[in-house]
């Protein structure tokens, strides 16, 4: 298989057009809803900002962009997802290439990271910003090796627009920018060009980059920081010790989740060889090439970083998605540490390469299985909450499109959006980005219908969804028009049903309150409804 794709120089492009390709047709076929990612990004391409909530802007603003090109719809999403990846795959090989000049080794250090689950799996099901983080990082990596390679003040550009593009796609970003610095001085190859005075165009760069949302962020520090806070320090005690024995194993385990899998694929492949290449490392350690030391003490670095944290006390949990960025370099590494003997073992390298595409085949079945077996696993997922359907519902009801849709979460308003893309949806849980002035201009316009729409995971939630609704609308709810509807969630049987609903004003601009339904979207997802649920 390796000999196939190398024949032609085109052949690796086109398998992972192929690949990423299908992922988009497969993710545009399965499901018209949204899963939370998906849903939080159609909801915030609404406005236009320097920032929206704990994550930097960036990811929002391209895909409003995309939307904007392609019109509001599940498509857009999946495309925009899928080219990041396909460019992180991209940006892999040309580092390995440039290091090594072996096309072969290049091409598996690639296709590897498809052995990384949190790349090849979690990516597709339901990330954004950390897919663009990871691109991220793949690109500042292949800049700064291109930059020893050519020492062209274009690089120096580049890398400044990679870190601008990096910070404002996730904070964390900070550490690898900080850990690529630091591992290239450490490497006299890299030294003489990372000190080199055209760096202050990669400084100018990034900081005009970045300095819009900078400053946004200063101005709305808590609302920046506060959900990053709150989950790193999550479960946190009285006790230092404790924190740092629960933080370590987290950040142990969350980086055996990410590299555990490429490691043992690794072994597995080159066990033939394993013996010769541990007498070459032990022989030749002055001799070792100046990229593969670059990344080793950039993941050095980075576990400083980390450590550094966790003996803080203040960090508690860290998921597996904040390791992808770093982690996505790991199997360019192991190919670099290989050595000579990568291309020497050619049937080491064909099992690896195998290995990946056979994992392809899997995450693609897989992604189809998910939402297509939830009734089976005894899980509905929000792919399997018929939104389109509950949308055609309410244009039906009320008549025409609604100019304002007032939604309980995030997750509601946004599956609302893609399905009303004219309407204006407003979130409960992200009230501080209602825009008053546009709001007002909306009601003053008349014979302006406005629905509240919920999914009534409690009667307590409705109550404040209605009041959230009178504060929006600025008018009494006794005047309403209540609806609601029992739906089959997608890809289940006759006794698998939710109730969706939500209530209008017959008048304009009265405001309107949710519905609670004990068969609520919340209270069924993650679970199977019982059987009395069909009648």
């Amino acid at each position: 298989m390796l000999d196939w794709i190398l024949e032609k120089r085109y052949r690796f492009a086109a398998v992972l057009l192929a690949y990423f390709g299908l992922h988009v047709i497969v993710r545009v076929c399965i499901s018209g809803s949204l899963d939370f990612d998906e849903s939080e990004q159609a909801f915030l391409s609404q406005w236009f900002s320097l920032g929206y909530n704990s994550q930097p802007p960036l990811y929002t603003w391209m895909q409003t962009a995309m939307f904007h090109v392609f019109g509001y719809g599940v498509m857009p999403l999946a495309l925009l997802k899928n080219v990041l990846l396909a460019l992180t795959y991209l940006c892999v090989f040309g580092t390995v290439h440039k290091a090594t000049g072996n096309a072969a080794m290049a091409l598996v250090a690639s296709l590897a990271m498809m052995t990384i689950p949190q790349i090849s799996w979690e990516s597709h099901r339901d990330l954004s910003h950390t897919v663009a983080v990871t691109f991220a990082v793949s690109l500042l990596v292949y800049c700064v090796v291109s930059l020893r390679h050519q020492p062209h003040w274009k690089w120096y550009v580049a890398i400044g627009l990679t870190c601008g593009f990096g910070l404002l796609s996730k904070y964390n970003f900070a550490i690898v920018i900080v850990a690529v610095a630091a591992a290239a001085i450490s490497v006299p190859s890299y030294r003489r060009w990372l000190l080199d005075r055209r760096l202050i165009l990669s400084v100018v760069v990034a900081a005009v980059l970045v300095a819009p949302h900078t400053y946004w962020a200063i101005d709305h520090l808590q609302l920046a920081s506060s959900k990053t806070i709150s989950t790193l320090t999550t479960e946190q005690t009285d006790s230092w010790s404790s924190n740092v024995s629960h933080g370590a194993y987290a950040l142990v385990t969350s980086t055996l989740a990410c590299c555990l899998l490429t490691l043992a694929i690794f072994l597995v492949a080159f066990r033939d060889s394993l013996k010769s290449i541990l007498l070459q490392w032990k022989s030749n350690r002055d001799a070792t090439d100046p990229t593969t030391l670059l990344i080793e003490r950039f993941f050095l670095i980075v576990g400083l970083a980390l450590m550094m944290l966790v003996l803080s006390g203040n960090a508690l949990e860290f998921k597996n998605r904040w390791i992808q960025p770093f982690a996505c370099l790991f199997p360019a590494y192991l190919m670099l540490r290989v050595g000579r003997y990568a291309y020497l073992d050619r049937v080491a390298m064909n099992r690896v390469c195998i290995s990946a595409v056979t994992l392809m085949a899997v995450v693609l079945v897989a992604i189809v299985a998910r939402p297509m077996f939830s009734q089976k696993r005894n899980r509905f997922i929000w792919l399997n909450i018929p939104y389109p359907q509950f949308a055609q519902t309410i244009q039906d009801e009320v008549g025409s499109t609604p100019a304002i849709i007032i939604t309980p979460h995030m997750h509601s308003a946004g599956n609302l959006k893609l399905q009303f893309p004219h309407s204006l949806v407003i979130s409960m849980d992200q009230r501080h980005l209602v825009d008053s002035e546009s709001l007002l201009k909306i009601l003053a316009r008349g014979n302006q219908q406005v629905v509240v729409a919920s999914d009534a995971c409690s009667p307590n939630a409705n109550d404040q969804l209605s009041e959230f609704a009178i504060e929006i609308v600025g008018q009494p709810t006794d005047r309403l028009v209540w609806q609601s509807r029992r739906y089959r969630y997608l890809y289940g049987d006759e006794s698998a049903t939710t109730t969706l609903g939500f209530a209008q004003m017959e008048h304009s601009i009265d405001p309107i309150a949710a519905i609670y339904d004990p068969l609520s979207a919340s209270d069924r997802i993650g679970a199977l409804p019982p059987q009395s649920a069909t009648r």
